[in-house]
Formats: structure tokens, C-alpha cells, sequence
């Protein structure tokens, strides 16, 4: 008798697919943005390219609007796709930021609701998704079809890559066709000292397996904080060994902090075979300055921006005046290398015709090297408009004296 064959059981397979969104945010802050206006329809103010699921974004601000028959009674915000990509699919908040600490923000999000159609594709370099306020037209939803395809060129222009196809989409506007109107804007609480905020967050679609969980759900690092700590010593003072009396006022700090940033120090504290000093008058820099140049010897970076741009303000009567510059001059006293290069690349945004000679002579005068190429070029490429400005100084120098 024969023995049944026992049945060989196979173990069930299984997988699962996962589909999320990698979030990263960016801040645009647009100061001065009443000179901004009349810059023209159609022209508008980038936000620098940043990351998230690894492709490049950027934020298109016009602030005289986007669409000419919309006649600058809105200003337009634009999320662009900057790198190239294929299919990326993703979500978009822009928050327009309250400035007066009600947290009334202007929020247009789609990550708290659903879409009927799922997130928004963007197949090419240059697509596009923006969003305006509610109530254009019956629907608010709208889209344009370019009849070509497209590009979108750095100065906002859409030009056709190719002439032979029809119907062909590539540029997609979704969302609701205008931002926010411009005479509400103007006496609201988003705009404070000439400057609106607006925060941008990116959700790319991401899908994996099982097999990818690792890559979906790894551990973030956070930032270093260790500018947070030493910034924390300055502060309290704790165990400070030097004190500095800059025009009376006395900073405390930590002379192996300061030895270990600057060669001036080092050798001022380390090398010498002077007596070991614990005050130290600074006759040639004043307190502000200096407190700021211990903030980025603690910290690494700069004080707040809105005292940087305070002090290079259009009632500063020369580029020598700004706070940058003149930190820019502490750093090259003390050997300050980041600090320098920081503080050129800060007044690198600055320069025009009015200014590049001055800035060229600060460059100069404080082995600015980056900073001094920066304004050759610029002269080189606008002679026209620098002559011009100097023949109207001149001129109204000769009226005035007259």
C-alpha cells in the first residue's frame, strides 16, 4: 500500500508599497518691496533654488502680477520646478506671513485636504504651480495649455522649444488664479518695514517598497547646534577670562574661543611674551560692530538680518557706513576669513551703478578678493549706465555750487 505524497506547502510571499511625501520649506524674504513695485507685468523677483526630495524649487514673486489683464490689481506667486526632472509629483503650501504677532497667516495649502485628481505633476525644467486668491471666474480651479513645448527662461519669460507639435502640455498652472490684491496688501499686517515673508513647503510624491522602507522612514540628523552652545557662553559669561571696553562698554569673552578663530588673537593671547592682559581696550571699532563680530566668532553666523539691512538702508549716506562694511573691516583686522567672506558676499547684493565704485574701494582698501572681482565685472558690463550716473552727480554738484 502506497503512502500518500505529503503535500509540499509553499510559503505565502507578500510586499508592500509605501507612498509619502518628503517635505522640505523654504523662507523668502522680499525686502523693499515698494521699490519692487512698478518693475512691469510679467517681471518678477526670485527666491533662491532650494531642495526637497532632490529636485531644485524656486518661488517667482511679481509684484505687479503675472497676467496683463489682471492690470497689477494682484500680485502673482509662482512655485517653479528649477532642476530637471520626470513626473515629479508633489504638493504646495505658500504662507503669507502675518508680521504682527497675531498669527493671522495667509495660508493656501494642499496637504490638509483632498484632491480629486491626486497631487500635481510637474513633468519639465520650468513647470510651474501657483495660486492667487479665490474668485476668478466661476471656478477657481484653472489651467493653461501651451500649445508648444515650452521653457521657462531665468527673467520669467515662457519661450517655444519647439513649433512642430500642438496640443502638447508642459507648463500646467493650477490653483487659484490670483495671489493677493495689492491695495490690500500695501496697509495690511503682512507687510511690515517694507517687507513681506512668504513660506514656501514642498511635499514630493515618493513611492517604495517594502525593500526601500529603510530609505523612506531613515533617521534625520538634525543640524549641528554647536554655535547654539557657544553662543550660549558668550551670553552668560561663563568662565570668561578677557574683557574688552569698546568706547566704554565691556564685553566679556573666552580667549581660547577667540585664539582658536583668529591668527590675531592667537597671537595676541598665546604667542607673545607681553604680559597677560584680562582688559583690553579697542579704540578703533565701535561697540556694535564688535559685538557682532563676537557673535560670528561664537555662532558662525551673522547677527538677524534686519539690523544688517537697517544699517545699509537708503539713509546710510555711503557703502562705508553699512554695518557690513565696517564689519568687513573687523574681519580683515583679525584675520576673520569666513567672517570676510560672508560679509562680501553680503554686500555683493547691493552693488549698482551708484555704488560699485565705493564698494570696489572697500573691497580694495580691505582685501575683499571675491568682492573686488565681483565689482570689476560689474563695471566692465555696465559702463554705459556708470558713466551716466556719474555725469548726474556731477552735474547737480555744478548746480549746487553755482
Amino acid at each position: 500500500m502506497q503512502t500518500p505524497e505529503k503535500s509540499i506547502l509553499i510559503s505565502p510571499t507578500g510586499s508592500r508599497s509605501v507612498t509619502e511625501t518628503v517635505n522640505g520649506s523654504h523662507k523668502f524674504v522680499i525686502q523693499g518691496y515698494s521699490l519692487a513695485k512698478g518693475m512691469g507685468i510679467g517681471k518678477h523677483i526670485a527666491s533662491d533654488n532650494f531642495t526637497v526630495g532632490g529636485y531644485q524649487w524656486a518661488i517667482y514673486f511679481y509684484p505687479d502680477g503675472k497676467n496683463p489683464e489682471d492690470n497689477s490689481t494682484y500680485v502673482s506667486v509662482f512655485i517653479a520646478l528649477a532642476s530637471e526632472g520626470t513626473d515629479v509629483r508633489a504638493l504646495f503650501e505658500l504662507t503669507l506671513t502675518d508680521q504682527s504677532g497675531k498669527g493671522n497667516h495667509k495660508v493656501h495649502s494642499h496637504f490638509d485636504r483632498s484632491l480629486e485628481s491626486g497631487p500635481y505633476s510637474l513633468k519639465y525644467r520650468g513647470s510651474m504651480w501657483h495660486m492667487s486668491c479665490p474668485g476668478w471666474g466661476s471656478n477657481p480651479f484653472y489651467r493653461d495649455v501651451c500649445p508648444a513645448t515650452w521653457q521657462l527662461k531665468p527673467d520669467g519669460a515662457l519661450v517655444p522649444l519647439t513649433q512642430n507639435f500642438t496640443l502638447f502640455i508642459c507648463v500646467v498652472f493650477r490653483g487659484y488664479k490670483r495671489f493677493y490684491r495689492r491695495a490690500m496688501l500695501d496697509t495690511s499686517d503682512f507687510l511690515k518695514d517694507d517687507c513681506l515673508k512668504i513660506n514656501c513647503t514642498v511635499g514630493v510624491v515618493v513611492s517604495a517598497t517594502a525593500t526601500d522602507f529603510s530609505r523612506l522612514h531613515s533617521i534625520q540628523v538634525p543640524d549641528s547646534d554647536i554655535g547654539a552652545h557657544f553662543g550660549m557662553l558668550l551670553e552668560n559669561q561663563e568662565s570668561s577670562d578677557v574683557i574688552f571696553d569698546v568706547a566704554g562698554e565691556k564685553f566679556h569673552a573666552h580667549k581660547l574661543v577667540l585664539a582658536a578663530r583668529s591668527p590675531v588673537f592667537q597671537a595676541e593671547f598665546f604667542d607673545g611674551m607681553e604680559e597677560d592682559k584680562h582688559e583690553i581696550v579697542v579704540k578703533d571699532l565701535e561697540p556694535k560692530v564688535f559685538k557682532a563680530m563676537l557673535h560670528f566668532i561664537y555662532r558662525d553666523t551673522l547677527i538677524e538680518d534686519e539690523e544688517l539691512v537697517a544699517s545699509s538702508s537708503c539713509c546710510a549716506p555711503s557703502v562705508f557706513d553699512t554695518l557690513a562694511a565696517k564689519l568687513l573691516a573687523a574681519a580683515d583686522k583679525y584675520g576673520l576669513a569666513r567672517l570676510r567672506l560672508t560679509c562680501e558676499s553680503y554686500l555683493c547684493k547691493d552693488i549698482s551703478v551708484n555704488s560699485v565704485a565705493k564698494t570696489l574701494a572697500l573691497a580694495n582698501l580691505h582685501h575683499a578678493l571675491e568682492l573686488k572681482d565681483v565689482c570689476l565685472k560689474f563695471a566692465a558690463e555696465n559702463l554705459a549706465g556708470m558713466f551716466l550716473s556719474f555725469w548726474l552727480e556731477f552735474s547737480i554738484s555744478v548746480l549746487n555750487n553755482s
